[in-house]
């Protein structure tokens, strides 16, 4: 017999033992977040890729282009991400000598590229046309009047939407479970699995995605706060801050 409260004290120490401790469970832990960071950051990159092709092929003077885009987006945007993810899996890429991983990657960026194409041209869309009018008016080319006038101000007014949207397709990478890939939340549940107690897996799990996107929102402010004029520290010279 045991007091209520060593009993409590004791059930959670097993509970502790059992999902960090017996069989070094805690290296699964951290293999399934590097996964999922891995899978995060790549797929990201690639649906960032992916997204700025829509967006040009969607700004064409020629129809099948632009056509092209938007019935794509629709699509997509119109369709679940873990159906389409089943779907590169089972079906475009059964049978293929290709890691799940991937098809993951692929399926995110195809995914959350459509998303972001409509943030970019969000944000093309807000320059100005007479500043672009007037770049051309005194001779600047195409890529210059892109780069020194469109791209600054198009990143600084939708750099919000854009961290919001990686910050969510982190998130939403607990799914890929469902197509083999032992991620941060599917080697939770083989750990609950094996211990059969839910209570350590799934909260550490919800304290390390916390963790993982509040990270990723303080760097991706403090780029925000680097890209925005208005938002940067001005120091004069000579004079010291306080």
């Amino acid at each position: 017999m045991c007091g209520k409260s060593n009993c409590i004290f004791e059930d959670i120490k097993g509970s502790f033992i059992g999902t960090f401790i017996t069989e070094h469970r805690w290296k699964l832990i951290l293999n399934g977040l590097g996964v999922t960071i891995a899978l995060s950051v790549a797929a990201f990159i690639f649906a960032t890729l992916w997204g700025a092709v829509l967006c040009m092929m969607g700004k064409s003077k020629k129809r099948f282009i632009n056509g092209f885009a938007r019935i794509y987006m629709r699509i997509v945007q119109g369709t679940p991400l873990l159906v389409i993810l089943m779907l590169l899996y089972f079906v475009v890429f059964k049978g293929v000598d290709i890691p799940a991983l991937a098809v993951a990657i692929i399926g995110f960026g195809l995914y959350d590229g459509a998303g972001l194409a409509g943030i970019f041209n969000t944000g093309i869309d807000s320059v100005d046309r007479g500043q672009i009018e007037a770049a051309e008016a005194i001779g600047f080319q195409k890529f210059d009047i892109f780069k020194k006038i469109v791209f600054p101000q198009a990143a600084n007014h939708v750099f919000g939407l854009y961290k919001g949207a990686f910050v969510s397709l982190t998130k939403a990478t607990s799914i890929v479970g469902y197509i083999a890939i032992q991620d941060l939340t599917k080697v939770s549940d083989i750990i609950r699995s094996r211990t059969y107690d839910a209570f350590f897996p799934i909260i550490t799990t919800a304290v390390i995605y916390f963790i993982v996107t509040y990270i990723l929102i303080t760097l991706l402010s403090a780029a925000q706060q680097r890209l925005d004029p208005k938002k940067r520290k001005r120091t004069l010279k000579g004079v010291e801050a306080r």
